[in-house]
């Protein structure tokens, strides 16, 4: 997205959410009327929903994504932006609020319950799996599609295992040394940055909380809770990395790059492999067909090969995102090596 694009966004998004904020604590109007608390859940609700879609959802995504957008700006509406006051005094939104949050509990026990009934199911696909190839991510996404029907928020939930498996439950283990599996990340900076961003985060959380708390305590302990958040998915997007190499399998290239992508492609599906020759980094309208496979670095580097494929192949994102990609750019810490294995790999196939 352009830049002026995504400046306009957080400028209106920003626009929105102060003006709700003030409404409610200047005593710019002197009595509050339901029709303005009405209002305020049509801005967080339809507005800014309809804006992301708008600038962010609508030519990448499924409309599907709108609805996470619509639950989060009704939460921030409910419990920061209309103080409980004003929220009783309207009987009929008292009932639409208790129903909305009485509806989401029980989405979220459905859910955990389909998840609880299927987990042997689940662990025996993941036993087999993992058997063939030893990576949790790749075991854990093949058993949950196996055993559970598609769903959105089954995506989500694949994510959070995921990073909370990575942050407290690797630490143990040692990341997988195979003849077929190639490390990206040695000779860059990644883990570095990713550990800056711990301690940027952590002392952003402290003063912030510090800050927010004299105005608003649940906005202050929502961020507190963001933030929080925030640094498990670093710690396990490191560990993710450090434990997820490019695997040459047998029949396809797994590419598992930490927490926040994935692809599997077919040998048979490679059309041509070569290295990247040119100095300049690829450009934006390529990379939007494209699985960027390069971590984050001090200084962005280009990829040392491009794989063309001979139709696209989807790869994953976080939280169930998708794209479908016609072209591959990776960079690993011996490119020679394994632009050799892989061009033997594809030759056998």
């Amino acid at each position: 997205m352009a830049l002026h694009k995504r400046i306009s966004f957080f400028f209106l998004l920003l626009l929105i959410v102060s003006s709700n904020w003030l409404i409610y604590r200047l005593d710019i109007v002197s009595s509050h009327p339901p029709e303005m608390i009405w209002g305020s859940l049509f801005d967080f609700m339809l507005v800014i929903p309809l804006l992301t879609y708008f600038y962010f959802i609508h030519k990448r995504y499924s409309l599907t994504y709108i609805f996470p957008v619509m639950a989060a700006g009704y939460f921030v509406a409910r419990f920061v932006i209309i103080p409980n006051d004003y929220v009783h005094t309207i009987t009929s939104l008292g009932y639409i609020v208790i129903g909305a949050e009485v509806l989401f509990i029980v989405v979220e026990f459905y859910i955990a319950y389909k998840i609880l009934r299927t987990i042997p199911t689940i662990v025996s696909a993941y036993r087999v799996y993992y058997a063939r190839v030893p990576l949790f991510s790749y075991a854990l996404k093949k058993a949950l599609k196996d055993s559970l029907p598609p769903n959105k928020l089954i995506d989500v939930f694949t994510t959070e295992i995921n990073m909370f498996y990575h942050a407290f439950l690797s630490w143990k283990k040692r990341p997988i040394k195979r003849d077929d599996a190639y490390t990206y990340h040695q000779k860059t900076s990644g883990i570095a940055i990713y550990i800056m961003l711990i301690h940027a985060v952590l002392i952003e959380t402290i003063g912030i909380h510090y800050f927010l708390h004299q105005f608003s305590s649940t906005l202050s302990y929502i961020l507190l809770a963001l933030n929080v958040y925030t640094v498990f998915f670093f710690i396990g997007h490191i560990q993710a990395i450090r434990h997820n190499p490019i695997l040459l399998n047998k029949d396809e290239l797994i590419l598992t790059y930490g927490l926040t992508s994935h692809m599997t492609i077919p040998y048979d599906l490679i059309e041509g492999i070569a290295l990247y020759a040119n100095k300049e980094l690829p450009d934006k309208q390529r990379l939007k067909t494209a699985f960027d496979g390069r971590i984050a670095d001090f200084i962005d580097e280009p990829p040392h090969m491009e794989i063309g494929l001979k139709e696209p192949v989807r790869a994953h994102y976080l939280y169930g995102m998708k794209k479908e990609v016609s072209t591959v750019f990776l960079r690993v810490d011996d490119p020679q090596l394994f632009l050799s294995t892989l061009k033997n790999r594809i030759h056998r196939n």
